[in-house]
């Protein structure tokens, strides 16, 4: 079986899994990009907290898959602007009941990437911390 053909099953077998907690959307457009997949996951908390106006916290992780027979660091540098255009697409920074957001990527490879590539993925983050209203609230 070649290496899409197993990303494919892998998908699919991941879809089957996990529809009952994702929002999943197969073929997603991002960026001018196509994805195979798209997942939206959002978790409302009643449990902990409740704001001054009645609503529970809401968090969310939206995630992609691909899949890229050889990652190298023009397409990690690729992926890593995803996720930051993610960020300001995505999260819901206006939302006074926003708790946090978490952007995934999941790149299916033929392999494991060389070490070297390993410590730039391990090094990447974005990370964004508002604390003022009018810079929108959240993590």
């Amino acid at each position: 079986m070649d290496f899409y053909a197993r990303a494919a099953a892998y998908l699919d077998a991941f879809q089957a899994d996990m529809k009952r907690d994702f929002h999943l959307i197969p073929n997603a457009e991002f960026g001018g990009r196509r994805f195979p997949l798209y997942g939206i996951f959002e978790f409302e908390d009643n449990s902990t907290l409740i704001l001054r106006n009645g609503k529970c916290v809401r968090s969310y992780e939206f995630c992609y898959f691909d899949a890229c027979e050889q990652l190298d660091e023009e397409a990690l540098r690729d992926y890593c602007a995803v996720l930051d255009h993610m960020a300001a697409h995505y999260v819901p920074w206006r939302e006074s009941s926003h708790g946090f957001s978490m952007l995934s990527m999941v790149v299916l490879t033929d392999g494991a990437p060389d070490r070297a590539l390993q410590k730039l993925i391990r090094k990447y983050k974005h990370e964004e911390k508002r604390r003022r209203e009018a810079d929108g609230y959240g993590w």
